[in-house]
């Protein structure tokens, strides 16, 4: 985490980060919260996403 903000830091972003274990056991990821914002980054989440978008390329494909 601290080297995530050390780096973020050099390149003059501001770092407000906080670790906050809100993830069931078994998932792995991460989650960003801003300005109201939520960026859902969990494996299970973006698994999903790709999921939905090969299933449309092969339906495309073959039909």
């Amino acid at each position: 985490m601290q080297e995530l903000k050390n780096e973020l830091n050099k390149r003059g972003k501001e770092a407000k980060i906080k670790f906050i274990s809100e993830l069931d056991e078994e998932e792995r990821g991460f989650i960003i919260k801003e300005k109201g914002m939520q960026m859902n980054c969990t494996f299970s989440t973006l698994f999903s996403e790709l999921k939905d978008k090969i299933e449309i390329e092969v339906a495309q494909r073959l039909f």
